[in-house]
């Protein structure tokens, strides 16, 4: 079986390092897993532009993941790699339990009939990071994906959130209405916002989580009546949060992969 060939992504020089005009981003999303990659489709989608940026420029080295219910492969289906993921993986249903070689136990995931997916399939993370690349590259105007980008911190302020990051050709900080900080269950920019534990979990009662989440940066000062009214899609699709939502905030899931979080208005 030939084993999967990795092919590093370009690394573009930023405009900000260039002498061009700064972008200031809609949404900074911080990380290019399927959580972020998924996040900036799912965003495009609904004509919002974002900068994603990270640390490498090759997809997963290993698999994190690689077990996908039939949930997330609704998601993903959503999103645009659904029939492409579905026909490189392993499907199943059953599952049985032995003791030696006597069959104890036996149960089907998915009894019914009818459905588009299965119950669960198995492929590994880097094939599903790739589709989502190249999903990515059919929004141009609207997805700038920047590897070897390595955010050094984040923050917010009056005008917005933040992001001041390191690249092979130097510093540059980048501007933003939101950050998502979808850089892994051990994220290291959402660990000062969960004191005591290094996965998404606290007990403020301000702050709604799950076992896998994204935090997100926004202004803390209301914005002007136009722009507000242009962010209120955002708002519903960072899912659960109130209207009247200020400060740091998580939310489970973005874009729905790991948690049935599809968004509908």
């Amino acid at each position: 079986m030939a084993r999967y060939q990795y092919e590093p992504f370009d690394y573009v020089t930023p405009p900000e390092l260039t002498g061009q005009a700064g972008t200031r981003a809609p949404v900074i999303i911080v990380g290019a897993g399927p959580i972020g990659l998924g996040a900036a489709i799912d965003l495009a989608t609904r004509g919002i532009a974002s900068v994603v940026v990270d640390d490498n420029n090759v997809v997963s080295v290993g698999s994190r993941a690689i077990c996908w219910a039939k949930r997330s492969l609704e998601i993903f289906d959503r999103l645009g790699i659904g029939d492409r993921m579905l026909e490189k993986g392993v499907t199943w249903k059953l599952g049985r339990v032995f003791r030696g070689d006597q069959e104890v136990y036996n149960f089907d995931l998915l009894p019914d009939d009818g459905h588009k997916f299965p119950a669960f399939i198995n492929l590994q993370q880097y094939y599903v990071e790739q589709y989502l690349v190249e999903r990515c590259a059919d929004f141009p105007d609207l997805i700038d994906l920047r590897f070897k980008n390595r955010v050094q911190s984040v923050g917010q302020d009056d005008t917005g959130a933040w992001a001041d990051i390191e690249t092979p050709d130097g510093s540059y900080r980048l501007d933003g209405d939101f950050l998502l900080a979808c850089d892994g269950a051990n994220s290291r920019l959402r660990r000062p916002f969960t004191p005591g534990s290094r996965r998404c979990c606290t007990s403020n009662p301000t702050i709604s989580t799950a076992l896998t989440c994204s935090w997100a940066l926004m202004p803390t000062r209301k914005k002007k009546k136009g722009r507000r009214m242009s962010f209120r899609g955002l708002k519903r699709w960072l899912a659960g949060v109130p209207s009247n939502w200020t400060g740091y905030r998580s939310t489970a899931s973005i874009a729905g992969v790991l948690t049935d979080l599809s968004m509908t208005g």
